[in-house]
């Protein structure tokens, strides 16, 4: 069989992110939802049907624990490193289970997403101020926007001064829940040229809605944010202040539209941007247009 051209791919990817059917409510395993990465691959080891929908965010358990450190650096007014910042989150979320998988581009590009967001381009800032009015909270991203890029500044420092850091931080998120397997390898290449932003909070990405030989499932292919999804799981999270959970929030908006920036800045031309809302018949999937 002939193998499919990066056109036919991003075709093959745009019909599949674009069909309502590609999405389903979360799963749960042990009565939790299980949050990762926006990686665009499939994970190894996981046969066709037996994908978990999960809650995506970009850097999974990384990216929940950066929230976490950014929010305590300022709401502590003392500097708290990611891993502080991992164990602080995992000690008050009870209905969730965290992952991470190797290969991961936002742990890779850790210092560019931090860059971004202690210094946000264009792009970054009129994200932000976007999705702020969307979730009605222009107000709370305003006061704490300054407070956020600093305490991203110092983190940048830290994260520059650690030797193989990603690896480490995978080692301790698998650490964190011993009796699951959650840290996996993905499938074959980074192909996407499609980003999903995804505002509706009770349904995520379905991969077992896929359809087609192996090759083909490989290279259907998106980033997937569950942003919506992944700020009704803070709002459940336990024994968090109204400072710190508003905190974590911004830095949240920040983290997602950084990484987007990030990892699609240099190919605007060939991504095709979706965002997925909630609508009277379900799911309305619209175009948005970054040119």
């Amino acid at each position: 069989m002939l193998s499919m051209s990066p056109i036919e791919a991003k075709v093959q990817s745009e019909n599949f992110f674009l069909k309502p059917d590609s999405y389903s409510p979360f799963g749960l395993t042990d009565y939790k939802r299980i949050v990762g990465c926006i990686e665009p691959r499939d994970p190894q080891g996981v046969e066709p049907g037996q994908h978990k929908v999960v809650v995506q965010t970009a850097g999974g358990a990384a990216g929940e624990a950066l929230d976490s450190a950014l929010a305590l650096t300022i709401d502590n007014k003392a500097f708290v490193t990611i891993e502080e910042g991992l164990l602080h989150d995992n000690s008050k979320r009870q209905t969730t289970v965290f992952g991470a998988h190797l290969r991961c581009a936002f742990i890779g590009s850790l210092p560019l997403v931090l860059g971004e967001m202690a210094n946000p381009s264009e792009m970054t800032v009129d994200t932000v101020k976007r999705w702020s009015h969307f979730f009605s909270r222009r107000e709370l991203v305003d006061d704490a926007a300054t407070n956020i890029a600093e305490a991203a500044s110092r983190q940048l420092e830290y994260v520059r001064s650690q030797n193989d850091m990603g690896a480490a931080l995978v080692r301790k998120i698998d650490s964190l829940h011993p009796e699951q397997a959650k840290t996996r390898d993905v499938r074959g290449k980074n192909t996407a040229q499609v980003y999903v932003m995804n505002m509706h909070p009770l349904v995520g990405l379905d991969r077992n809605k896929k359809r087609g030989d192996p090759s083909t499932i490989q290279r259907i292919q998106g980033y997937h944010d569950s942003l919506a999804a992944s700020i009704g799981d803070l709002n459940d999270a336990q024994g968090l202040t109204g400072r710190e959970r508003g905190l974590r929030f911004v830095g949240m908006l920040f983290r997602s539209a950084a990484t987007r920036t990030i990892l699609t800045q240099d190919k605007l031309t060939k991504m095709t941007f979706l965002e997925v809302r909630a609508a009277r018949d379900g799911l309305q999937i619209v175009e948005e247009d970054w040119m």
